[in-house]
């Protein structure tokens, strides 16, 4: 995993476009526990299929993320670091400045076991 380079994960997402994906998507800042106290939340979801029409990667560290598909939008914000060694899969994370996992954006032309 590496930290994000703004053209270089362009290009490893223009990969999937066009493709039918499965998504990992969560996020969380320490929740799991937390949100019963009200002071923190959290997403989680894995393998939902979508056709992918087309994403961008704007921002300076953390980046943003959108992509367009067939169905919708998603969307994630906060990225820092990246790992394209898959072949299958491109795997995006965000990362607090204690290295706790904030948000992860996977994407796969394969499910995610």
């Amino acid at each position: 995993m590496i930290e994000i380079n703004k053209e270089e994960l362009q290009e490893n997402l223009s990969q999937y476009f066009n493709h039918e994906i499965y998504v990992h998507f969560e996020m969380t800042n320490g929740a799991y526990a937390a949100y019963r106290h009200g002071k923190a939340a959290s997403g989680f979801v894995r393998n939902a299929k979508a056709k992918l029409i087309e994403g961008k990667v704007t921002g300076d560290s953390p980046f943003r993320v959108g992509l367009k598909t067939s169905d919708g939008w998603l969307y994630a914000d906060g990225l820092t670091h990246s790992d394209h060694t898959f072949t299958e899969a491109l795997l995006m994370y965000g990362f607090d400045d204690d290295g706790k996992m904030q948000i992860a954006l996977q994407l796969s032309t394969t499910p995610f076991e």
